[in-house]
């Protein structure tokens, strides 16, 4: 009787060392994960950009954004390289290549984006008809329809000689 409590001792603690290493093995993840802060020239933080993760290798592509502290989190990504890509109304879009992630890796990355530059035009045309360019004095014709349309008090013809 001895030896079949060893046994029973055997497969109990091999069954237990069996499941607390299915344990240790499964929380050493083989994903990676990438973080950082999004801000603005000045340094303030910019929320609501969007961030777009496109793994090169395989073209899968993933999309997350930044919370009210500027602040975003991709988990769960594939080792491999990766393009990022940040974008924010106002804002230049900023994009980064070459980036490599590897095995259980929590890369930190900042971006700092710059204003979008506003593009205006200014047409001057040298159209003259309506410029008087050989007098100095003002002088303008006041047809019976402006007369009329007047903002007076009665019509009264006085107040439009004062006007």
């Amino acid at each position: 009787m001895p030896r079949n409590t060893t046994t029973k001792n055997h497969i109990i603690f091999t069954l237990i060392f069996g499941l607390l290493w299915c344990v240790s093995a499964t929380a050493q993840g083989t994903n990676a994960a990438l973080s950082g802060v999004i801000t603005d020239p000045q340094d303030g933080v910019l929320a609501g950009a969007t961030i777009t993760i496109k793994n090169l290798d395989t073209g899968l592509v993933r999309q997350s954004s930044s919370n009210g502290d500027g602040y975003y989190r991709a988990i769960g990504l594939i080792p491999g390289h990766y393009e990022i890509r940040v974008r924010h109304q106002g804002f230049e879009t900023h994009v980064r290549t070459g980036i490599t992630l590897t095995v259980a890796q929590e890369a930190a990355m900042n971006f700092r984006l710059m204003l979008e530059s506003i593009a205006e035009e200014v047409v001057v045309s040298r159209d003259l008809s309506g410029v008087e360019t050989t007098s100095s004095t003002i002088s303008s014709l006041v047809d019976e329809r402006t007369v009329r349309d007047l903002p007076l008090n009665g019509r009264d013809m006085a107040q439009l000689f004062l006007l």
